[in-house]
């Protein structure tokens, strides 16, 4: 059975490769993505508002869990994560003798693989059927498994103070995510990428913009917030105070019900609260309300593991998994590393695209 632990920061980076006492615990193989990055630009738009506060940073968090100093393009992560049975130095270091050979400055663009006037081909559609990120996949009601993606972190270069990360479902760019930089707490801008874009240049006047992730100054709270004039939360995800970086996180997620169509509901984001769905909670309104818990792991020979079923290959205090509160089986949502830059992003009905991938980009910024 493959497991995974949660790793603790202060590991001396310098002394011989251990097995960590307090660690997501692996020995899986992940499977081989062939996604092709795209790098794009995104205007800076004031998203100030009545919650906002102090300056926010602009890079996402690590707990010391990643490597430092990485100056390989987003491609050249994405190609040789296949292959996670090598140690994560002598991958790292093939990486980095293929870019020296390559020397390339910045993510090249292949516009006849991903154009950016959508791909009109029947691979190039998500099923043949149209991708809508508010609304939970074609089948997934019915299905037991989870429908697998990738997410690929670009932080480095021209995105190292405004990280990038792009969402993939079967190898296709659905959706896009930048954290923006002028904002007195962490904003993440998503885009709908599943039928290309106009331009480059993407911020709030794109036709593609789909809403926002939006975070308290502790960043303890967050909410997801939609694209529409008067602003309506999608989605909250709360995390418990930090007490250790060698303990997994604790997280809780509240998403309003679904339409009879399957498109995500979506309450009034109104009064002093952050967040109105957090209130519903503390006052027990909870009837039309679906809400999820970190999946507790089995703490076994000093590690705290979790079974990703092959799908994690990197300690990270980031992996986790959701179940529905009350329960402790069926999973409906799970992430994980799996190298530097290219992490796994699993989810199933109720969850929608863009509730799935915010959950997700909530946890590079706590």
């Amino acid at each position: 059975m493959s497991t995974a632990s949660s790793k603790s920061s202060n590991n001396n980076q310098n002394r011989a490769p251990v097995k960590p006492s307090r660690a997501w615990d692996l020995d899986v193989e992940a499977k081989e993505e062939s996604n092709q990055v795209i790098r794009y630009e995104a205007d800076e738009d004031d998203d100030s508002d009545g919650h906002d506060g102090k300056d926010s940073e602009a890079e996402d968090s690590e707990d010391g869990d990643d490597p430092k100093n990485v100056s390989v393009a987003c491609s050249e992560w994405l190609s040789a994560a296949g292959d996670t049975r090598e140690p994560s130095k002598i991958a790292e270091a093939k990486i980095e003798s293929r870019y020296e050979k390559t020397r390339v400055p910045h993510i090249e663009t292949k516009l006849d693989q991903c154009s950016l006037a959508g791909n009109q081909s029947g691979e190039g559609r998500f099923d043949a059927t149209p991708f809508l990120p508010l609304s939970v996949l074609p089948g997934s009601a019915t299905a037991l498994h989870l429908t697998e993606g990738s997410i690929v972190r670009c932080n480095h270069g021209a995105n190292r103070l405004t990280p990038q990360y792009q969402f993939f479902i079967k190898n296709k760019l659905v959706l896009l995510a930048q954290k923006q930089l002028n904002n007195r707490t962490s904003n993440y801008h998503i885009f709908d990428m599943s039928r290309g874009a106009a331009s480059y240049k993407l911020s709030k006047k794109s036709g593609n913009y789909i809403g926002k992730l939006r975070s308290s100054f502790g960043r303890q709270e967050n909410v997801m917030i939609s694209a529409q004039a008067e602003k309506r939360e999608l989605g909250a995800i709360l995390f418990e105070t930090k007490t250790s970086h060698s303990k997994p996180r604790k997280l809780t997620v509240i998403c309003p019900g679904l339409t009879s169509s399957g498109e995500a509901k979506s309450v009034p984001s109104k009064g002093d609260a952050f967040s109105s769905l957090a209130e519903q909670v503390k006052l027990g309104r909870t009837s039309d309300l679906v809400i999820l818990d970190n999946k507790d792991p089995e703490y076994e020979k000093g590690c705290y593991r979790l079974n990703f079923n092959g799908r994690v290959s990197v300690p990270s205090v980031k992996n986790f998994q959701l179940v529905l509160r009350g329960t402790k089986q069926g999973v409906i949502l799970q992430f994980g590393k799996v190298s530097d830059k290219l992490f796994h992003l699993d989810f199933r009905h109720p969850m929608t695209p863009f509730q799935a991938f915010s959950i997700a980009l909530s946890q590079f910024n706590y």
